[in-house]
């Protein structure tokens, strides 16, 4: 199947692999900190969706510290990270009210976060 192709012959990650809820709209990244991760639906039209991810560079001159599936799923609060990684507060409420224009977090009903894993030079 091509994801797989994707996954273990391009060695890319899935942003996030226990979201089994897609239907072949993915986003792969390698050498990079993903921080978030979140999708905006549409109300009104329910097969419109977005999916945003947010990452991190590693610091100039370094790479990814660790690339093992319990480093890359340390999930998090958004506290934990700085302020400039959190989504929107705007989007949180559903089809019936709250959101913006429509469009609100869907399937988790929250953007997910993802902390650094140890030693991670950012």
């Amino acid at each position: 199947a091509p994801y797989n192709i994707l996954v273990e012959d391009g060695q890319v990650h899935d942003i996030d692999e226990e979201d089994e809820d897609r239907w072949c709209e993915y986003i792969m990244y390698r050498g990079l900190y993903r921080t978030s991760y979140a999708r905006i639906s549409r109300g009104s039209i329910t097969d419109t969706e977005l999916q945003i991810g947010q990452f991190a560079l590693p610091k100039h001159g370094t790479r990814v510290t660790n690339e093992t599936h319990t480093a890359r799923y340390l999930r998090s609060h958004k506290e934990a990270l700085p302020e400039y990684h959190w989504f929107p507060m705007e989007y949180y409420g559903n089809e019936i009210q709250g959101g913006v224009n429509g469009h609100f977090y869907h399937v988790f009903g929250t953007p997910l976060y993802y902390n650094f894993p140890e030693n991670a030079a950012v």
